[in-house]
């Protein structure tokens, strides 16, 4: 997969869109910009995966902060309330950050499928530029909270490959296992 593809797929997708451009996901979510009710979530704490890339347990302290936080970004995205269903939450600590990916659709707050023509990525699903609302997601915690790394909705590729050498996490945790020669 190459970089120029990752970009020129973003690149579509900004430019499809009817609304302005997001600011990039890569800008922490703040209280204001959170659903109802997870004010105080900013401020989090550490997930605890057993070994790299292990599953978070569904019990883990840091899935309410993680879950708010992605929320806002695809919320931002789309342009309309949403959340996303963490059907994967993998966890791990690199140096001083510490590292989740996640993954799972974006559905509407009451848990029915978005209607894609009424977000700001309308052009792009209807241009075929989108497959369905899946997430994927990288995130970091840092400074006593999580932010969101880099982001992908509906993507019709895997940018999740390239997210081991871009941000220095384990293939293992982007569901990547390294090939022959090091290579994700």
């Amino acid at each position: 997969m190459s970089h120029f593809r990752l970009i020129f797929t973003a690149c579509l997708l900004v430019a499809a869109c009817d609304e302005p451009a997001p600011e990039p996901a890569s800008t922490p979510a703040t209280a204001s910009e959170l659903p109802p009710g997870v004010m105080g979530l900013i401020e989090a704490p550490a997930a605890t995966p057993s070994s790299p890339g292990a599953e978070l347990s569904p019990t883990d302290p840091a899935r309410p902060s993680i879950q708010a936080v992605l929320d806002a970004a695809v919320i931002r995205s789309l342009g309309l309330p949403a959340r996303v269903n963490l059907e994967i939450l993998r966890g791990e600590t690199r140096g001083e950050l510490q590292w989740v990916y996640v993954s799972g659709p974006a559905v509407a707050l009451d848990g029915s499928e978005l209607d894609l023509s009424k977000t700001n990525m309308a052009s792009a699903a209807e241009e075929g530029m989108m497959d369905g609302t899946t997430v994927v997601a990288l995130l970091k915690r840092e400074d006593g909270g999580w932010t969101v790394a880099t982001m992908a909705i509906g993507p019709t590729d895997v940018p999740a490959v390239a997210w081991p050498r871009q941000y220095g996490v384990s293939p293992a945790l982007v569901g990547m296992e390294e090939a022959e020669g090091g290579e994700a």
